[in-house]
């Protein structure tokens, strides 16, 4: 995807010049990326752009849908990106991940430090706020049918739980992965285990329904319980 994206960015805005960064956040920034996932995209432009750049950079974004590629993006100067980081949670945590891909390196870079920085949102703050997303979350989706058919992203247990671990884990204690919490004595090797085991199976799942429906689909529903079971060769 990485060469997709360069490749539609370097025929359309190229080196445009001080200011103007193309950075990969979310699901994309961090590298994870399924089947018919939507590609998160920051554009970071100057607080002043002139009509050429809007333009090129609407081609950029058409060339990626053109391609298939099903951009989520946003176009913001930098002020901007760091008020939507303090009153918005979703694109606080989506910066978290951020990842320069092209353009202004330096500008990028010192967007991502300002967006994690305690300046912009603690990470007092930020840890309260994810918490009491999950329990929001959890609540709404504690009912019978979705513990029938779940949706192995959102649910209780679910895909974006684990994240929830590993985006506090970041924001706190500059940690990103599973077995950096062990070796920091935050999980044993029997809970390490448990975690990875079940983060594979919930992704293969994941894989499965966007496969099996031909677009983003996250539901377990009954018909791809089947489905999927066969698949992974378990026998009735």
């Amino acid at each position: 995807m990485d060469d997709v994206v360069l490749k539609a960015w370097r025929g359309t805005v190229g080196d445009a010049g001080a200011g103007v960064a193309l950075l990969a956040i979310g699901g994309y920034g961090r590298g994870e990326l399924f089947p018919c996932s939507d590609v998160d995209l920051l554009i970071l432009r100057p607080a002043h752009v002139d009509l050429k750049l809007e333009a090129r950079i609407g081609e950029f974004i058409a060339l990626l849908w053109d391609a298939g590629a099903a951009p989520s993006h946003s176009v913001r100067e930098h002020a901007a990106c760091l008020e939507a980081a303090r009153t918005d949670l979703s694109f606080a945590t989506a910066l978290l991940e951020g990842r320069p891909l092209a353009g202004d390196a330096e500008a990028a870079r010192t967007l991502l430090l300002a967006a994690a920085d305690d300046g912009c949102r603690s990470a007092h703050d930020f840890l309260v706020a994810k918490r009491d997303e999950l329990r929001a979350r959890h609540d709404k989706l504690l009912d019978s049918a979705n513990r029938l058919e779940p949706t192995i992203k959102e649910v209780p247990g679910g895909l974006r739980d684990l994240q929830t671990v590993l985006w506090v884990a970041r924001r706190t204690l500059g940690l990103k992965r599973f077995d950096e919490l062990a070796s920091h004595g935050l999980l044993d090797a029997e809970e390490l285990a448990t975690l990875e085991d079940g983060r594979a199976l919930l992704e293969r799942i994941r894989f499965g329904l966007h496969a099996l429906a031909g677009r983003r689909e996250e539901r377990l529903s009954f018909d791809a319980q089947l489905k999927l079971a066969r698949q992974f060769g378990h026998e009735d």
